[in-house]
């Protein structure tokens, strides 16, 4: 009797782990192949594994003329959004917010993602603001 009570807590144990693992596999982040960056992670260096994905999310106010825009990115390591999603912070008149630059590792290797925050009229005017962030993909 105390044999079989072993063997079903046992059994109960081992599904269990079982289950958790195939939980925490199905999670991005919880695995390490999601990366969210923003102006905090400016002139950072990050690796992450063929197939990983992340996003860069950076403020900034459209209605003053300025939007980030991508600079420069190696296309054959790193898959960007050249066009971000932008989302307003308010409904107000004026209001800034968070434009959000996906990306996807599709090879190994390095790229440099190089954003500018600047007005697309104004040439040879240097950026009122630049993020940079070193990606190494294995």
């Amino acid at each position: 009797m105390k044999m079989k009570r072993q063997i079903g807590l046992y059994s109960i144990i081992c599904v269990s782990f079982i289950f958790l693992a195939a939980f925490l596999s199905a999670c991005d982040f919880v695995s390490g192949e999601r990366l969210l960056l923003s102006s905090e992670n400016n002139d950072e260096s990050y690796g992450m594994p063929v197939g990983g994905k992340g996003k860069i999310e950076l403020e900034g106010n459209p209605t003053t003329g300025y939007q980030w825009q991508v600079a420069s990115n190696n296309d054959a390591v790193l898959e960007l959004t050249y066009e971000p999603d932008y989302k307003c912070s308010s409904k107000k008149i004026g209001a800034g917010g968070v434009y959000t630059f996906k990306f996807k590792a599709v090879a190994s290797g390095s790229s440099e993602i190089n954003l500018v925050y600047v007005r697309s009229w104004e040439e040879g005017i240097p950026p009122l603001k630049t993020f940079s962030v070193l990606i190494m993909v294995e």
